[in-house]
């Protein structure tokens, strides 16, 4: 049977884990939204490679939890914009430096092929280099998946509810069955992100339809879980944000 306290905490899950899917989400569409063409960019003109990479490596030498502080400290607020830019920002560099390395990685003579028959700089990009650098650049996204969603746990102290709230209050309340829920379920949405993201790239590569709709039938549903509570409380009463 289930214990009283785990029962207790369970009920809290709902908008933890919905606020957590929806944090993540955004930050890591950001991420990637910036990184991939940055990327392009870097590989493009060459002078702005080392600066670009070392930019973002700079990020990932500042612990989360300092980062978040730095984010709460420049908008001059706490909550969601905060956790969301330092995120955005922490999902990055393993993005960024997979598209770097895919697109620099392809054999030249390809390139020159293409450019043999006729293509165009861009049609080379969207038909040739990026198809060929594809896996490497979603073994980054992989990358960057797991560790959003490991350090958005950290967002609760800058008042952005997330899994992070059955940690921390754990922790302060010596309620160690709250801080292993937080724990496991996290973890547990790391493997399944994880999971759907490779289960998309196995079905673009060889071209499996019912894959990629099965992925991306997954990703909406994840997505619509996490927005569900914010537009349940559309119109609702004013709601006090609190930090730690």
């Amino acid at each position: 049977m289930i214990s009283t306290t785990l029962q207790e905490q369970i009920r809290f899950l709902p908008d933890y884990l919905a606020a957590h899917l929806l944090l993540t989400f955004i930050a890591l569409a950001a991420g990637i939204g910036l990184s991939v063409p940055l990327g392009i960019l870097a590989t493009r003109v060459r002078a702005l490679h080392g600066p670009v990479l070392a930019a973002v490596s700079i990020v990932q030498t500042v612990p989360g939890l300092a980062l978040l502080a730095l984010m709460v400290a420049g908008f001059g607020r706490i909550g969601f914009l905060p956790a969301f830019v330092a995120l955005a920002l922490y999902s990055m560099l393993p993005v960024l430096r997979n598209t770097v390395t895919g697109l620099d990685g392809i054999d030249p003579r390809v390139i020159e092929a293409a450019r043999g028959i006729g293509m165009t700089p861009m049609q080379i990009l969207l038909r040739v280099r990026l198809p060929l650098a594809l896996p490497v650049i979603v073994a980054g996204v992989r990358t960057a998946a797991v560790w959003t969603v490991g350090t958005a746990t950290l967002a609760t102290p800058v008042g952005a509810t997330s899994l992070g709230n059955y940690i921390f209050s754990g922790l302060q309340t010596q309620n160690y069955t709250a801080v292993t829920l937080g724990c496991v379920v996290s973890a547990l949405l790391a493997l399944l992100i994880d999971t759907i993201i490779r289960l998309l790239e196995s079905g673009v590569q060889p071209r499996r339809p019912l894959r990629i709709a099965v992925g991306a039938l997954a990703i909406a549903f994840l997505f619509v879980g996490g927005i569900s509570p914010s537009l349940r409380d559309l119109g609702g009463t004013p709601r006090v944000i609190v930090g730690g």
